[in-house]
């Protein structure tokens, strides 16, 4: 049986290839440092060190139309190379998806044959997250959210403002962001450490404080100023 996947939002079958192996899931696994201790009698001590080891997936990709496999060819390198949406999942499991780093295409093997295969191996974060995920609108005060993840969320927010200059500050958990002489409109990206006012220009010399976590369970969010509203996408992090 012939299978798709989803890539790049696009739809392997879409482009005539589809996966002719079993798609074999990698494990996620946190890296471990192994420390020699002289005279234990238990051998060295372990340290999870809190970090994870990158994904890969290797597939081996059958080409429909043998008749036009070197334009498929060249299709399928484009869209797996231009990437611009980099989550990856499959028709089995379609809840969670891979964030993919960067993609390697094989040359296609057999391409006199009807079985021309080409072979793609996907580099990808060390976790899975929420194929669909949504923002979460929030406009009173000591409001809490619920977050699912396995391990601490990097958030992104919206934040509306009156058009007035002011200082304000965002606490979530207890941990305060302040944001000096704002107005309008501010876009706090945790994932990518950046603060964007309403003309996609950095503001990061206006904040003082870490970039927001979300951790499993309820989170509450509150601030101090005038914030019309928040909008929040949890970015969830899972481990399995």
């Amino acid at each position: 049986m012939i299978n798709s996947f989803w890539f790049n939002g696009r739809n392997s079958f879409s482009f005539g290839i589809g996966i002719i192996d079993k798609v074999e899931y990698p494990v996620i696994q946190e890296e471990i440092e192994l420390i020699p201790v002289e005279g234990r009698k238990k051998g060295s001590l372990t340290r999870k060190t809190g970090n994870y080891k990158d994904l890969q997936f290797d597939l081996n990709l059958k080409i429909f139309d043998i008749k036009r496999y070197k334009d498929r060819q060249r299709e399928v390198n484009l869209w797996l190379n231009d990437i611009k949406d980099n989550r990856l999942f499959f028709d089995d499991y379609r809840e969670k998806c891979y964030k993919v780093k960067n993609v390697i295409c094989d040359k296609i093997s057999d391409e006199k044959q009807a079985n021309a295969i080409l072979k793609v191996t996907f580099n990808c974060e060390p976790f899975l997250y929420k194929t669909e995920e949504y923002w979460q609108t929030i406009i009173t005060n000591n409001y809490d959210i619920f977050y699912i993840g396995d391990l601490e969320g990097s958030p992104n927010l919206k934040l509306t403002l009156p058009s007035s200059i002011q200082n304000i500050s965002l606490i979530i958990n207890g941990e305060e962001i302040q944001l000096k002489s704002v107005s309008d409109f501010i876009y706090i990206d945790s994932e990518l450490i950046e603060i964007l006012d309403n003309n996609n220009q950095s503001i990061s010399n206006k904040m003082i404080g870490n970039f927001p976590t979300l951790r499993n369970g309820y989170n509450k969010i509150s601030w101090i100023g005038n914030i019309e509203k928040i909008e929040i996408l949890n970015n969830t992090i899972f481990v399995g």
